[in-house]
C-alpha cells in the first residue's frame, strides 16, 4: 500500500467535513468510501486526535478536526 500524504490526507478529511459522509466525499473524490475512512484514521493516527464525532447520518467535525479545517480551507 502506498505511503499516506499528510495534506491529502487534510484535503480528503476536509471533503468529509465539507459534505458530511463518507459516501459524499467518496463520491465527490472519485474514490471508493473504504479509502476515504482510511486516509481518515491515518490523519488521525498521526495528529493523534479525533477529527471527527462518528453519527449514523453521517460525520460532524470535533473541535480539533473544526481548527484543522479551518487552516485547510485557507490555505486552498
Amino acid at each position: 500500500m502506498a505511503k499516506s500524504n499528510s495534506w491529502h490526507d487534510i484535503h480528503i478529511a476536509y471533503q468529509v467535513a465539507k459534505l458530511g459522509t463518507l459516501s459524499a466525499a467518496a463520491s465527490h473524490l472519485n474514490v471508493h468510501h473504504s479509502t476515504v475512512l482510511r486516509h481518515i484514521d491515518a490523519l488521525e493516527q498521526r495528529l493523534d486526535c479525533k477529527l471527527f464525532h462518528r453519527h449514523a447520518r453521517g460525520y460532524a467535525a470535533t473541535e480539533q478536526g473544526q481548527l484543522l479545517f479551518q487552516e485547510a480551507h485557507q490555505t486552498q
